[in-house]
């Protein structure tokens, strides 16, 4: 694990950045499998 005190410095904020880039990419994917689910079950 990463020790907390190297998160809380300018890195860290890079590192904030990064996380949500990443969550929001992994909805974002979510979402486009779903709605690709449902044109496929719509046909």
């Amino acid at each position: 694990m990463i020790d907390t005190a190297t998160i809380y410095t300018p890195i860290g904020q890079w590192n904030n950045v990064y996380i949500i880039v990443t969550v929001a990419g992994t909805i974002a994917m979510f979402i486009f499998l779903g709605a690709s689910w449902q044109n496929r079950l719509h046909k």
